[in-house]
């Protein structure tokens, strides 16, 4: 899994692992659409030096957390080359030098920030250049100008000279799992729905609903140890009746017959 910067797949990641559904190999990228295969495949020339970063994973499934919107990722789904599942909004955010007076409130409006330098905001089509966001960052830092980001970016940038504030009206962006039409698989679909909430007892979970051999096994020698004593415990019973009757010298006496 390639994971934009700011996101935290790691969560899903230990819940997919401990539902013994497989292991996630994660690699975090500013660029994490750029490290698919599927975007290396089809850029050519143009594809960012990330996309041939692919490390050992040649021969799996790869999953990208991307942020949106991304007119690349618009354009690969619309080609039939790549699923998109949304999973969160993110909120909007700015940073701002520690000592800046605009720190002292929690929620700031875009027009709180008339006549200040802003380094850098996302743009309303995408997609948000991380490594320009951490240029920003650093010029901020050195107390001059403020810049606006996704919040989680900002934190995951964070500098001990920054302070950041939620953005309430600033652009917002939307983080979703992309991965290649023809990665699209059991194990794929497995944490597609771990990320989405979807309980380890889920019938469309490929691993948890199938027992194991010596599962199956030890549950059939149960349900026959069961049988088995069902069976011995009424046999009992019935050769105690038997003998019973026979002891009497009554096991003869037809019904209704009147006993003197």
């Amino acid at each position: 899994m390639f994971f934009a910067k700011g996101t935290a797949p790691s969560k899903w990641c230990q819940r997919f692992e401990e539902r013994g559904l497989g292991r996630v190999v994660l690699k975090e990228k500013d660029d994490a659409f750029a490290a698919l295969r599927v975007h290396a495949d089809t850029a050519g020339d143009t594809a960012p030096p990330a996309a041939a970063d692919t490390g050992s994973t040649a021969a799996l499934p790869e999953v990208a957390l991307v942020r949106l919107p991304d007119p690349r990722v618009e354009a690969a789904r619309g080609a039939g080359r790549v699923h998109v599942v949304r999973l969160y909004e993110e909120t909007p955010g700015v940073v701002l030098p520690k000592e800046h007076e605009l720190t002292l409130l929690e929620r700031l409006h875009v027009a709180d920030l008339a006549g200040e330098i802003v380094h850098y905001t996302p743009s309303e089509t995408g997609p948000v250049d991380v490594r320009a966001v951490r240029d920003a960052v650093l010029v901020v830092a050195a107390n001059v100008g403020v810049a606006c980001a996704p919040r989680p970016l900002l934190r995951a940038l964070n500098n001990k000279d920054t302070e950041n504030r939620d953005l309430v009206d600033g652009v917002s962006t939307t983080i979703a799992a992309v991965f290649a039409v023809e990665d699209d698989c059991d194990l794929v679909q497995d944490f597609i729905g771990t990320t989405r909430g979807r309980k380890p007892e889920s019938s469309r979970n490929a691993a948890p609903g199938k027992k194991t051999a010596r599962e199956k096994a030890l549950a059939k020698q149960a349900r026959a140890g069961k049988s088995a004593a069902g069976g011995s415990s009424r046999g009992g019973k019935g050769a105690a009746r038997g003998g019973g009757a026979g002891r009497g010298g009554r096991g003869g006496r037809k019904p209704g017959a009147r006993r003197r």
